[in-house]
């Protein structure tokens, strides 16, 4: 079966439409741009003003044609004009076998299947709530950018308007809502065990720095393993609190490697060791675990998190701000075992820093970033689509591999870190010469390639690819580095 799909009017109803396109080509249903071969034909109207409504009108007169001198089999019209005008569609147009009303466009492939058995359809739900639209989107806007909807309807009934008519009241999901979903999806792709509460918190990762000491320090003795600037700034903010240990340190070779944390001199007293481990300035991953000696390890996975498969059993406390991998700034996330949770915190400990709070309003203590967790949310179901993190993993490899290779086989580049240490998401690199660094930024930048640049602490270049930068990205850069190479040999 064959389908052509047309979408008039707003951007809206766009957004309605890649819904109705993932579920038709979800149930196998082939998408047509030939009108000639179309088995079926769905279009998407629009009534706001005259000229559109006069537009979506002549687009089914046209497509009706089709039934006599092509291949058309059914006629559908989903959009405003089928919510406002049904039974005027269905008595001046009886080439229309559907009309879908505006919030019933998720019935779109069972109707297909109605009417193609001979059925006239006729779907009109109350303007209350929203469609189940939760098999994806097809975006139609090339792929590099796509509308958001966030709400839906209008409650304010101006006379020249017709939006409360046809789109309903003003409504959108609720946050508990886009919370709980986006949870559920989290714990699928990191199967994260029931013992661990999920928390979408505010303030960054850098807030957790006197969160963490504030609601884990009960013996006011914490262990950490410096390897990198976040890890010291994390130690330092916890001195604040009690007696913060470094345990082990890299920052004897500009952190250039991670340290033997196998027998680590862990304090008795220790309420928990802490370690970031992805380090975002110097490029350096924990590829093993430090041995704690049963103390709970908190790790702050912000450049890092979900570009792989973690075992979160092993962790006390993850956490990490979403920026890089996950959504907009402002937004972390705190997965942490239950035991950890507790009234028991330092005095003085604010209440919107106490995760006991936050995980009895179950993230919903005060008004949330609800959008920057709405995308997360979106996110999330990307990386299902993906295969999941494993295969999150295998991708972020090759991509890393491409690099790292050239790196290793450069006469003029080479990489700051061990290679045993080397993270899959920031690569830091060199050429021994500030000046030539300087001149490959800045010529890089022309060639629309950005923010190279390394960080202060280490100078030279830095290659951030994370999981939303595509091989192509990775092929570019490398593409440039040899040219840059042949140009300055």
């Amino acid at each position: 079966m064959k389908l052509l799909f047309i979408s008039l009017g707003c951007d809206k109803n766009l957004v309605d439409t890649e819904h109705m396109l993932s579920m038709i080509t979800q149930d196998g249903i082939t998408i047509t741009n030939d009108e000639n071969e179309a088995d079926v034909i769905v279009v998407n109207s629009c009534c706001f003003i005259s000229d559109a409504m006069e537009e979506s009108i002549q687009t089914l007169i046209d497509m009706g044609t089709l039934k006599e001198t092509a291949n058309l089999k059914a006629l559908i019209v989903t959009g405003c004009l089928a919510q406002r005008y049904a039974a005027e569609i269905t008595e001046q147009i009886p080439e229309v076998d559907a009309i879908i009303g505006t919030n019933s466009y998720d019935e779109i492939v069972s109707v297909i299947h109605d009417v193609l058995d001979g059925k006239k359809i006729q779907i009109e739900k109350p303007l209350s709530g929203l469609p189940e639209n939760y098999a994806g989107r097809t975006l139609t806007t090339g792929g590099h950018f796509a509308h958001l909807k966030i709400a839906e309807g209008c409650d304010k009934h101006c006379t020249y308007c017709v939006i409360p008519s046809i789109r309903g009241a003003y409504r959108s999901v609720p946050m508990e809502q886009i919370i709980k979903e986006a949870e559920k999806d989290l714990r699928d792709l990191m199967d994260i065990p029931d013992n661990y509460k999920v928390l979408f918190l505010q303030g960054g990762a850098s807030q957790q720095f006197a969160a963490i000491p504030m609601n884990l320090m009960k013996n006011r003795v914490a262990d950490y393993i410096i390897t990198g600037q976040w890890a010291k700034k994390a130690w330092k903010e916890a001195s604040i609190y009690g007696k913060a240990n470094a345990v082990a340190s890299s920052e004897d070779q500009t952190f250039s490697y991670i340290p033997d944390c196998s027998d680590l001199p862990i304090d008795p007293d220790a309420d928990y060791v802490y370690i970031c481990e992805n380090n975002t300035i110097y490029g350096t991953k924990f590829k093993t675990l430090p041995n704690t000696k049963g103390k709970p390890l908190v790790a702050d996975v912000s450049s890092c998190f979900l570009s792989e498969p973690v075992d979160v059993t092993k962790y006390g406390m993850i956490y990490g701000g979403v920026q890089k991998n996950i959504g907009p700034a402002g937004v972390v996330i705190a997965i942490i075992r239950e035991d950890l949770i507790t009234e028991d915190v330092l005095p003085g400990t604010p209440t919107m820093l106490k995760y006991k709070i936050h995980a009895d309003a179950k993230s919903l203590y005060n008004t949330p970033p609800a959008y920057g967790i709405y995308i997360c949310g979106k996110v999330f179901k990307w990386l299902q689509k993906q295969g999941g993190l494993e295969a999150m993993k295998e991708y972020n490899e090759k991509k890393a591999k491409i690099l790292y290779d050239f790196l290793d086989e450069s006469k003029l580049f080479k990489g700051t870190v061990r290679k045993e240490d080397r993270s899959l998401m920031n690569v830091p690199f060199i050429t021994g010469n500030t000046d030539l660094d300087a001149e490959f930024v800045a010529e890089a930048k022309k060639n629309g390639l950005e923010n190279l640049k390394g960080h202060r602490s280490v100078g030279g270049m830095r290659a951030s690819i994370y999981n939303a930068m595509p091989m192509e990205g990775v092929e570019k850069l490398v593409a440039f580095m040899k040219e840059f190479e042949a140009q300055n040999q």
